[in-house]
Order: C-alpha cells, then sequence, then structure tokens
C-alpha cells in the first residue's frame, strides 16, 4: 500500500501526486535561454490570444484588472520605482506583439510601464469615490493596440491620510493569473529592498517568457495524446441547453458577473469533505457543478472547459506570462450513482486530462474539424475555475493591503462558474454573457448553493436524489401548489360554466392569427348541434371529428358535447 501522507500528516490527492511528479520528472535545467541570434516566438496561447484579438480587434475581452487598497505609510516613490524594477526584469511586460515577414514575433519597445499618479487627498471622501469611479471606467474598458499599447499599465490615486488606491491592467497576453502573485512577490521584495537600501543584484541570467516559448515551439505534439483527445471528444459533441434570453445583445461579448459569498461553515465542510474524499477541492467543486449543469439542461453528457496553468517545473514558477492552457472534461452522468462515485470518476479523468494534457487548444480544433462560429466557442459553452488564494502584496509592517479582481463587463463564454478562496470563505462569482436574464442567473446561483448544502447533508445520495430546490420553493410546489381543496362550482354543464352572460365578447378562441369570442362560439356550435340531432344523433353517442388543429376544432367539440 501507498502511503501518501505528507510530512505534516495531511493526505495528498491524486491530483498534488501528479503535479509533484510531474515537475521531478521534467529536469529543472531542461529549458535554456534562447540562441541570441534566434527570432521570437509566441508561445501557443499567446498565438491564440493574437489570433482572437485580429478576429474581435478593440475589445477588452482578454485584460485583466486588479485593484489593490492600501492603508499605511508607504512611500509613493518607492513604490512606483518597484514596479519600474519588476518590469525592468521581466522583458514581457514591456512587449509587443507584431508581424515580422510571415511571423508574429515578441519586441521589446518599451523602456518603462506607465504609471498614472492621481493626487486626490484635497478632495473629501465622497468627490474622491466619484474621481476614481470615472477614471475606472476609462481604464477598464481598455482596448488594447498588442503591436504598440504598453500592454502593463499601472494607476494611483493618492487618497490623503496614508490611503492609496492601485489599478493593474494588463493583457493576458503577458500574463496569467499566476503571474499577479509573482508580481505582488517580486515588487513587495523590491519595495522592502529599497526601503531598508539593501543592495540588490539583477537578475539577467534569469529566464525570460520569451525563452520558454521557444522551447515550447521546439517541442513535438505526442501522438497518444492527440489519440486520447479525438477519442474523449469523438461522436456528436453536446450542446448545453442553458435557460438563455430570446433577446441578443448586440456585442456577443458583452457579461456581468454575480458575485455569492457562501458561510464560512458551508465552506469549511466543503473543504473537509474534499480531504475526506482524498481529492482537492477542485474535483469536488467540478463535480457538484457538472450535475448543476445536468439537472439545469435535462442531460447526462457534459463537456466542462478548465484552464491550467502549465508550469510543470520549479524553474516556470517564478516566471511572468500566459502559460494557461484549456481541458475540455467530458463526463457521462448516470442518475444511479451516488455523488461520491462521480466524485471517484471526475477525479480519474481529470487525472487523465493532465497526464495528455500537451495538446494546444488550437491544435485539437483543427483535429475534430470542427467550425468557428463568430462569438461561439467551437467545443464547448461554460467553463469552471478554482482560483487558490495569491500571494498578496506585502509592503511591510504597519501597511495593509487588500485586493480585488474587477469585472470588466464582458464575458469570454456563455457562463464561467468560478470558486475563489478568501481568508475565511469560499466566493462563487457566476460569469455569463447578456443572453441571460438577471433573475435568471440569480436563481442559478440560489440553486447551487442548495446542491452544495444537500451534498454536504448527505454525500452518499444518488445523483437523481439531489435537489436543487430551497425550501422555499419546496413549499411552493408541494403544497401550495397542490391546495386544491376549492368548492366545486353549482352546474350542471360545461355549456353552463362556459357560456355566461359576462364572457360573450371576450375572447374564447385563438388560432393562427383567428380569433373568434364567446358569443361567436356558442352560436357556432349550437348549429353543429342543431345538424347533429337532424342526423339521428342522441346523448351518449359517439361522435367522431376529424380536422386539423384549429379553431373550427374547437367549435365542432363543443357542437359535439
Amino acid at each position: 500500500m501507498t502511503d501518501n501522507s505528507s510530512k505534516d500528516g495531511s493526505k495528498k490527492s491524486a491530483l498534488d501526486l501528479w503535479l509533484s511528479k510531474s515537475k521531478k520528472s521534467t529536469p529543472e535545467k531542461g529549458i535554456k535561454k534562447m540562441p541570441e541570434n534566434a527570432k521570437t516566438v509566441l508561445s501557443h496561447g499567446q498565438e491564440r490570444l493574437w489570433l482572437l484579438d485580429q478576429i474581435y480587434p478593440n475589445q477588452n475581452l482578454y485584460n485583466y484588472a486588479h485593484r489593490y487598497c492600501i492603508d499605511g505609510p508607504i512611500h509613493l516613490d518607492i513604490l512606483v520605482q518597484s514596479f519600474q524594477l519588476l518590469a525592468k526584469e521581466n522583458e514581457v511586460l514591456r512587449s509587443n506583439y507584431e508581424i515580422v515577414g510571415a511571423t508574429c514575433v515578441q519586441l521589446v519597445k518599451h523602456e518603462r510601464i506607465p504609471i498614472e499618479l492621481y493626487n486626490l487627498s484635497k478632495l473629501n471622501s465622497i468627490d474622491q469615490k466619484k474621481e476614481i469611479e470615472l477614471q475606472k471606467e476609462h481604464f477598464l474598458t481598455l482596448s488594447f493596440d498588442l503591436s504598440k499599447d504598453p500592454l502593463f499599465q499601472l494607476f494611483i490615486f493618492d487618497l490623503g491620510a496614508n490611503k492609496y488606491e492601485l489599478f493593474l491592467v494588463l493583457h493576458h497576453i503577458i500574463g496569467d493569473g499566476w503571474s499577479l502573485g509573482i508580481i505582488n512577490e517580486m515588487v513587495s521584495k523590491f519595495y522592502r529592498q529599497l526601503s531598508s537600501q539593501e543592495s540588490r543584484t539583477p537578475h539577467d541570467e534569469r529566464l525570460q517568457y520569451k525563452d520558454v516559448a521557444f522551447w515550447q515551439k521546439n517541442q513535438k505534439v505526442k501522438e497518444k495524446d492527440l489519440d486520447y483527445w479525438t477519442t474523449k471528444l469523438s461522436g456528436k459533441l453536446p450542446v448545453l441547453d442553458l435557460p438563455k434570453s430570446s433577446v441578443k445583445a448586440e456585442n456577443p461579448f458583452e457579461g456581468n458577473s454575480f458575485v455569492k459569498a457562501l458561510a464560512p461553515a458551508l465552506s469549511k465542510q466543503l473543504n473537509e469533505l474534499s480531504k475526506e474524499r482524498n481529492t482537492t477541492p477542485y474535483v469536488l467543486f467540478l463535480t457538484a457543478y457538472k450535475v448543476f449543469l445536468s439537472k439545469y439542461c435535462k442531460q447526462n453528457d457534459i463537456l466542462v472547459a478548465s484552464p491550467f496553468s502549465n508550469r510543470d517545473t520549479k524553474e516556470l514558477e517564478k516566471i511572468i506570462g500566459f502559460f494557461n492552457e484549456t481541458v475540455v472534461l467530458r463526463t457521462q452522468i448516470q442518475s444511479d450513482i451516488t455523488f461520491i462515485e462521480l466524485v471517484e470518476s471526475v477525479k480519474q479523468s481529470t487525472f487523465e486530462a493532465l497526464e495528455h494534457k500537451n495538446v494546444p487548444f488550437d491544435t485539437l480544433v483543427k483535429e475534430l474539424k470542427i467550425e468557428r462560429q463568430i462569438g461561439e466557442n467551437p467545443i464547448f459553452q461554460t467553463m469552471f475555475l478554482y482560483n487558490k488564494a495569491n500571494k498578496q502584496l506585502d509592503l511591510g509592517e504597519g501597511i495593509e493591503s487588500k485586493e480585488q479582481m474587477l469585472d470588466l463587463g464582458t464575458s469570454k463564454f456563455d457562463l464561467t462558474l468560478f470558486v475563489n478562496e478568501t481568508s475565511d470563505h469560499l466566493e462563487l462569482v457566476f460569469e455569463h454573457r447578456n443572453c441571460f436574464d438577471s433573475e435568471i442567473i440569480l436563481q442559478m446561483s440560489q440553486h447551487f448553493e442548495q446542491l452544495l448544502q444537500n451534498i454536504i447533508k448527505e454525500p452518499n445520495q444518488k445523483i437523481s436524489e439531489l435537489s436543487l430546490l430551497t425550501d422555499k420553493e419546496q413549499q411552493l410546489i408541494l403544497t401550495e401548489w397542490n391546495n386544491n381543496n376549492v368548492p366545486i362550482p353549482s352546474i350542471n354543464s360545461i355549456q353552463e360554466l362556459i357560456f355566461k352572460k359576462e364572457y360573450e365578447t371576450k375572447i374564447a378562441i385563438s388560432h393562427a392569427g383567428q380569433s373568434i369570442n364567446y358569443l361567436e362560439l356558442d352560436q357556432w356550435s349550437s348549429q353543429i348541434a342543431i345538424q347533429l340531432l337532424q342526423k339521428g344523433v342522441s346523448t351518449n353517442d359517439f361522435v367522431g371529428l376529424y380536422c386539423h388543429r384549429s379553431v373550427d376544432m374547437i367549435v365542432g367539440m363543443m357542437g359535439i358535447i
């Protein structure tokens, strides 16, 4: 029996073991600096983002915006200098992308990154908020020209009384979510060194992202990895029947985000359940999300995409750049298995997907011969992300920094579920395109939370037994809607109920543009009844009616009755 216990006594999940195995199996010095005379190239992920920018220009779709609220006696000039040192040591932050010959290349075009300073210290707090909101609208909607604009920009607001707000905006082609943690770590280190006047040695020999891209483009896709995906995604791919609005937005990428904080107690219980099952919170929430989609869409074949950071070696952990790739996780959900059994299945399929992950997404799309549609993803409609807490900006004792990812008002996919770790609870973010009504998204968030609560109550329930309904909805459906204790009207026939004097001018039947009122229905059906009586039809005789769905069909039925 293999002991998966770590030094602190906790159990490692299969995914943790895979990650550590992956890092050990690749030599740490396997990636070298690219030759000096070689032309820079884009990584697979950068090529995809560059192509999307050409297809959808003037969009902020692949921007990332982050907010810092700093409270404490900082040296603003040293903080600015720290960010400039960050950019100096990471070429990718000062780079642009343009076609040279027949190839798109990375060119370092900027000596420094632009940092805008706003001194609002003389304004009152209300006017400060107004000014920040006004400026925020500007830089949250920035659309970068990848060939010339600085792709990393910083905006600093000095509010006085040792309070500051920083807004960092970058394009994903130069950095991913993991990179933000590296940015925080490096800026914190530079700030402390400069504040204490420590000597600093430049890291000229450190690997740059262009070295990683050059190495990556010289790696061949393994046949066994490609075979795995073409088999896994063979046949007709399912399209999720999500509850969209019938109104289409002019810009298919316009979107919103709805944030729902889970109670600390529920968050703790979910984390404990993942430990009990020897898996990660990622797998637990991914399984719950697949169950949720299956029930909402009434489908069993569920495709959910999930990004992963392709940093398999220690040396890649400290490099700023775009390392995200996408895996598409397909699950056939059987209603007669338990949730815990499904967790084990999803864990195994996720493990297998990561074993065969080194197939660029665009290569897979070409191999599957899937035709791209404007505004639509070629394989999936929804994505799932589980975000662990990043390293925070640490500028020293007595200085507090609170951070927040900002909503850009866009959505790359129909629906994306983010599960974010915070200091004391888990947070759900439903990012969605505007093809969903806000009421539907609110309802979906409530149903997903209810599903999580029911999983905690009894994780061994069968999938068919897991309910999405809140207590209020169950009360409405099971009790109020079934309350049929009403008096039966004292009537002799259905005609007596229908043909009341007060109904005569009201519409009785409407079909295919034709409508008649109750008086007309009474008159026409009476004519049919008279004809039937003249032909010898009497009470309780069977009369056949042959006609298409129409106003005449109802008239005929009433005449027979």
